[in-house]
């Protein structure tokens, strides 16, 4: 770009394989009105600084027309059918198929239009013929009058409406982010009576659909996860503990990305997703563990701190491996790293993160979890009690906390458990 900046009066237009980073559909009622407000949206996307380069646009009002108007009046009097003036002109200039001829077993179109010589200019437009009502032939000249003023070079439809599409590629920013600073752009010029609006098309839409199935299959392969743990543990609350070592993973995925100056794409999401599967593993081992510590007698407290050393080595073992075999994706060392690059990132960053936070965090969870747990169904156990004593037909509140059956020979004063 720094060396293409000197050439001020050429258009150059970059971009990556794919296109442009960011495509939107500006969607109007005229392709006049829709170069306008373009032209306005390229000029301050180019002079904003917030991260936006490369904006093009594909339609621009350079193409020359002429354009006809017809006196009705006039041609009412004279009796000239519109239908008729207009397959004249076509015919004169585009010219009209009158027949056809075959040689040699080919078929060839006889099409009839003007000389060259009588079409080279659009004046000689007044020149055309046309037959009255009556059979008379006239000169066309008087009935039309011909302006000549600059058309879109190419008219597309979007939705079946006319379309612009604006492209342009981000630098140091996420594509959402650019969307997002398009859309304020493009609020601020066009006018906001819903004859306009603007759609993401090409690459941004494909993006937008693939991020909603993907964060469809993230909460699939989180509920498929919490299921088969549940099974495994024979528990609803031990998953729970599980389960948080997926936020622990995404600190680190997100913030490698980051420092490695890479945006969250498809692919670093289908790892994210992947991940959900893998980094719960270290957990896993924790949790079981520690359970089979407790089956054997041993106390909470200790089963918790006695796991974590033991279990550690088979932990390391798993998430140093994988990292070590990501690393050259990671660094982008081969012909063509950049494309799986945020793919490795997110795992390397995922599971250093969830490791090293797994057996912290994880550890405590379980002795949290596990005295709610207690703590619950004590409070069960006590109001079932509570239950049975009321449906006692000698059962007689005496204050709080104090049981008399009525008709005993002596009291009886307890607390409920």
């Amino acid at each position: 770009r720094r060396k293409l900046a000197m050439f001020k009066d050429v258009d150059i237009k970059m971009g990556n394989w794919g296109g442009s980073d960011i495509t939107l559909m500006v969607q109007g009622p005229t392709s006049e009105s829709l170069a306008e407000i373009g032209d306005l949206i390229k000029a301050e996307l180019a002079a904003d600084p917030r991260g936006l380069v490369d904006i093009t646009t594909d339609l621009q009002m350079n193409k020359p027309r002429v354009n006809l108007s017809l006196n009705r009046a006039l041609a009412d009097d004279l009796g000239v059918s519109v239908r008729d003036l207009s397959d004249e002109l076509g015919a004169w200039f585009g010219g009209t198929n009158s027949g056809s001829f075959n040689e040699g077993g080919y078929r060839y179109d006889i099409r009839i239009r003007a000389m060259e010589d009588s079409r080279d200019d659009p004046d000689k437009i007044m020149n055309t013929l046309v037959r009255t009502r009556d059979g008379q032939v006239i000169r066309a000249e008087g009935l039309i009058t011909s302006t000549i003023d600059a058309a879109p070079n190419v008219i597309k439809r979007y939705n079946r409406q006319r379309s612009l599409q604006i492209g342009a590629n981000v630098e140091g920013i996420s594509p959402g982010e650019g969307i997002a600073i398009m859309s304020e752009v493009f609020r601020k010029y066009a006018p906001q009576d819903g004859t306009y609006s603007m759609t993401p098309s090409g690459d941004s839409e494909n993006m937008r659909e693939s991020f909603e199935s993907l964060t469809v299959a993230l909460a699939f392969a989180i509920l498929l996860v919490y299921i088969v743990m549940a099974i495994q543990f024979e528990s609803f609350l031990h998953p729970f503990t599980v389960m948080f070592s997926l936020p622990l993973m995404t600190a680190g995925s997100f913030g490698l990305l980051y420092a490695m100056g890479l945006r969250i794409s498809v692919m670093s999401f289908m790892v994210i997703i992947l991940l959900v599967g893998v980094v719960v593993n270290n957990a896993i081992l924790l949790v079981d563990f520690i359970n089979q510590l407790r089956a054997s007698g041993m106390k909470k407290l200790d089963a918790v701190v006695h796991a974590g050393p033991l279990r550690l080595r088979a932990i390391l073992m798993t998430s140093c491996s994988t990292i070590m075999g990501n690393l050259p994706v990671t660094l982008a060392l081969s012909e063509g790293g950049e494309v799986r690059q945020p793919m490795a990132v997110a795992v390397t960053g995922g599971l250093f993160s969830s490791t090293v936070l797994t057996l912290i965090v994880i550890p405590v969870l379980y002795l949290v979890f596990d005295d709610i747990k207690d703590w619950a169904i004590r409070r069960v156990h006590k109001f079932r009690a509570y239950l049975r004593l009321r449906s006692m037909p000698s059962y007689r509140p005496q204050g709080h906390g104090t049981l008399e059956p009525q008709g005993a020979s002596r009291s009886v004063t307890g607390h409920v458990r």
